[in-house]
């Protein structure tokens, strides 16, 4: 599914799209988690997981092999996604005025 060489191209790509988080400022830990989850999504491309549904791989099976970042498919990020476990949420507290609470 995956040539040699579209894994440089995705790591190239990937790096210059790491860039837009810096110049809008995000926080470190946010553009860890961006290259991260970049770093996994080019690792499921070179080598996907045995065993895939076949409902969910049959948008992939038609598709060329991966010689470029111009042969990436929605199929094919959808079904990363799919199968990525589901992160810790956070949330957060309402906003609003702060109570004093009585002393």
């Amino acid at each position: 599914m995956f040539a040699a060489d579209a894994r440089a191209e995705l790591e190239q790509l990937r790096a210059s799209w790491l860039l837009h988080p810096r110049t809008e400022h995000k926080s470190e830990k946010t553009r860890l988690t961006y290259r991260d989850a970049a770093d996994q999504f080019i690792a499921f491309l070179a080598d996907p997981p045995d065993g895939l549904d076949e409902e969910l791989t049959a948008g992939i099976e038609d598709a060329p092999p991966i010689t470029g970042a111009r042969d990436v498919r929605a199929a094919h990020v959808r079904l990363f996604i799919s199968l990525r476990p589901a992160g810790p949420r956070r949330h957060r507290r309402a906003a609003g005025p702060r109570r004093r609470v009585p002393v």
